[in-house]
């Protein structure tokens, strides 16, 4: 599953699926367990990160997760759902 994060002052502020024509009943039944360990992943991992606001898009696996890109704020960048 893939996740896209809003990232301002260093402090992620929103998460949404990336695929927003798409459905997962997944998504909608693990909500606070999928919320809880991407928060908790980027609490980890955020000061590695040499900027303050930024968008960032997260790989959720059952085992682990990981950053798939990370992109500046930009108009043209997408907001996903």
């Amino acid at each position: 599953m893939e996740f896209r994060g809003f990232v301002h002052n260093k402090k992620l502020n929103a998460l949404s699926q990336y695929y927003d024509v798409c459905y997962y009943p997944e998504v909608v039944e693990k909500k606070e367990e999928i919320q809880e360990r991407v928060f908790t992943f980027f609490e980890e991992i955020k000061d590695r990160i040499p900027v303050e606001d930024y968008i960032i898009d997260f790989f959720v696996g059952e085992e682990r997760i990981m950053i798939i890109e990370i992109n500046p704020w930009a108009t043209t960048t997408g907001g996903a759902l």
